[in-house]
């Protein structure tokens, strides 16, 4: 009786335990796969801002080194339905031209022993900024069977920005900025 109890608690802790577990996509760089995912930040309201984010599937031919990049997009979400207001990776394009990615960069180690995702931004949507800028994706530890989250944050980089005239210059980013994501995919 007392192998039997230890076996059903050890099967509902083992089922627990995978039912929690985070799926870790498969990258060819393994310092790239804690941060391969689509990730969410709730605004007040109904809104959704929200970073999607892969790995390159051919090495950089000049490095021969793997990169991630993503894309961004703000939804409303109206009870089960979404309606996009900003996209970095609209549908259609007017000209046919669009960026493959707002933001791409590398995994590094830095002094204090963490990773951090660095990557150069572009805020690139219809109606954004169009300003430039360093980002910074760090993972938050996060308990055992908790959503893994990330924080992000950019910052502006320093340049010469042309602007038609009668056009104000912007000053910040239209995208949330040093907010804490949480993974949904």
């Amino acid at each position: 009786m007392k192998k039997t109890n230890q076996i059903i608690i050890f099967l509902m802790l083992s089922f627990s335990i995978c039912t929690f577990a985070q799926v870790i996509p498969v990258t060819n760089n393994p310092l790239h796969a804690q941060y391969v995912g689509t990730w969410e930040y709730h605004l007040p309201g109904n809104q959704i801002f929200r970073l999607i984010i892969w790995e390159d599937a051919e090495p950089n031919p000049h490095d021969n080194e793997y990169y991630l990049r993503g894309h961004y997009e703000m939804v409303e979400v109206n009870g089960n339905s979404e309606t996009l207001i900003y996209t970095s990776n609209p549908p259609d394009v007017a000209d046919g031209l669009k960026w493959p990615y707002a933001f791409g960069g590398s995994v590094f180690l830095q002094d204090d022993g963490t990773y951090i995702f660095s990557a150069q931004y572009k805020e690139i949507h219809p109606s954004g900024s169009n300003l430039r800028g360093h980002s910074a994706i760090k993972r938050i530890s996060s308990c055992l069977g908790c959503p893994a989250k990330i924080n992000w944050k950019i910052e502006r980089t320093k340049g010469f920005r042309l602007n038609p005239t009668g056009s104000s210059l912007p000053t910040d980013f239209d995208v949330p900025n040093n907010i804490e994501l949480t993974k949904v995919n």
